[in-house]
């Protein structure tokens, strides 16, 4: 259970530290609420990226940093997760293009985005 933003903070940090190219990661979710103080906590983490290139970047590096795969499991299907990673007390859910095969990151809300 993720309680607080200097988890999520720590985490890209240490994914900064592991991935080998530029790739734009977009934080979504109940860790994006964390930052605006509208939930307590989070089971995940959700990202999101635009293109094949950064999603391959941030599986690398997270796979390098000791993550492993635990592909959607049964009943989780419909999410249309592009992948689910695992380790310690970190759950990472990642959309490639379109969230819950659903909403799509738009420039408007890539523009909006902030560090």
């Amino acid at each position: 259970m993720i309680e607080n933003t200097s988890q999520i903070e720590k985490l890209i940090r240490d994914i900064d530290s592991f991935i080998d190219r530029p790739a734009d990661i977009y934080l979504i979710g109940g860790g994006a609420m964390l930052y605006n103080k509208s939930k307590k906590k989070t089971k995940d983490v959700d990202f999101v990226v635009r293109s094949k290139e950064s999603y391959d970047a941030l599986i690398s590096a997270l796979k390098n940093m000791g993550f492993e795969s635990i592909r959607p499991t049964p009943g989780m299907e419909r999410t249309n997760i592009s992948d689910m990673l695992s380790l310690d007390d970190y759950r990472i859910d990642i959309f490639e293009s379109r969230v819950c095969g659903m909403l799509g990151l738009s420039d408007g809300m890539a523009d909006r985005s902030t560090l």
